[in-house]
Parts: structure tokens; C-alpha cells; sequence
């Protein structure tokens, strides 16, 4: 097999973030907020003026992610986007029951 130069595989990477395609959904901060917070997230600010913390608590443990603020929003959209799938998809499983 040949060696062949790392300056020419970059294209296998993908193309830049910059130009992957974002959620189709377009949610405001505020409601992204609401959206975690119906998911049973807790949402705070910080630990920095720009992120956000999100925590979901169980019986014995905590769990937290610390996003920046502004992706908030593109995650909300992700998210609901899943749910959504999730559920059409529950709900064709049941339909050819």
C-alpha cells in the first residue's frame, strides 16, 4: 500500500463545521430554556458569563453539562428533532402492530 501524504486525505474529514447543515428547527434561546426544562433539566447560568449548565438530578446522582449559551438553541433543536423522530417512529411500530 502506498504511503500517501496527510495533506491529501483531508478531504475524508468532511467538509468544515462551517459548512455542515444545522437543525432544520430554529428555537430562540428562551424557549430552548423551556424545552430542557420540560425535559426535567434544570438550567443555570454559568459557570462563565457566556455558558449555560444543564443538570438533571436522580435519586443518588447529579448530572451536568456546561454548553456555551449560544448553542443552546442548535442543541434545544437537535433534541426536540429526536423526540420528534422518536415518537413517528413509536408511533409507526404501532400502526403495522
Amino acid at each position: 500500500m502506498d504511503h500517501v501524504p496527510t495533506d491529501k486525505c483531508a478531504s475524508d474529514a468532511g467538509p468544515p463545521a462551517d459548512t455542515l447543515p444545522g437543525p432544520a428547527l430554529r428555537l430562540s434561546f428562551e424557549d430552548s430554556v423551556r424545552l430542557f426544562q420540560r425535559l426535567g433539566f434544570r438550567v443555570e447560568p454559568g459557570p462563565r458569563p457566556e455558558q449555560v449548565t444543564l443538570i438533571i438530578d436522580a435519586p443518588d446522582h447529579r448530572t451536568y453539562a456546561v454548553f456555551e449559551a449560544a448553542m443552546l438553541p442548535d442543541i434545544a433543536a437537535v433534541a426536540l428533532e429526536a423526540r420528534l423522530q422518536a415518537a413517528a417512529s413509536e408511533g409507526e411500530a404501532r400502526l403495522a402492530a
